[in-house]
C-alpha cells in the first residue's frame, strides 16, 4: 500500500485506532481491514481503518484467524463483488488477450477493428468476421 493511501486512511479516520479508540502515531500505524480479505472483504478505502500494531495483531490473533479457520473447516467460500471480465479467458476460447491489451485470434489472425476505429491490422479476407469473406448462415 502506498504512503499516500496510508496517510489518507490515517487522516480520514481522525488518526485514531478503530479498535481501542486512542490516537495512533505514524510510526505505530497499521492498516486493518474491517472485513478481512480472506473472508471476502475488499481492499478498498471503505474497508480500511487505522490501528495500533499491538491492537491489530491482537484482533487478528483472537478474532480474524479463528473465524477464517472456521470458514475453511465448514467450506465457506469468500465472496467478493469483483468485476468480471467480458472476455472468456480459457484456452479453448478462439481469442486471447495479449499483455499489451490487444485481442488476437488464437490461430494467429488479427481481429477486425470495430466500425469507426482504425486500430490494429484488419482481418484476412477469408476470416469469418471480415466483411468481404463473411459467411452468412
Amino acid at each position: 500500500m502506498s504512503q499516500k493511501a496510508r496517510r489518507w486512511v490515517w487522516n480520514n479516520h481522525d488518526r485514531r485506532c478503530h479498535i481501542c479508540g486512542k490516537p495512533v502515531s505514524w510510526d505505530e500505524l497499521h492498516i486493518s481491514h474491517l472485513v478481512p480479505l480472506a473472508q471476502g472483504g475488499r481492499d478498498v478505502d471503505s474497508n480500511r481503518r487505522p490501528a495500533h500494531a499491538a491492537c491489530h495483531n491482537e484482533l487478528t490473533r483472537t478474532v480474524d484467524l479463528p473465524a477464517i479457520a472456521k470458514d475453511k473447516r465448514i467450506g465457506k467460500v469468500a465472496t467478493t463483488d469483483r468485476t468480471t471480465t467480458k472476455m472468456n479467458g480459457n484456452r479453448r476460447s478462439l481469442y486471447k488477450k495479449k499483455l499489451d491489451g490487444s485481442v488476437v485470434h488464437r490461430n494467429g489472425g488479427c481481429l477486425p477493428s470495430p466500425v469507426g476505429v482504425t486500430a490494429g491490422t484488419p482481418a484476412a479476407p477469408d476470416h469469418p468476421l471480415s466483411i468481404k469473406g463473411r459467411r452468412d448462415a
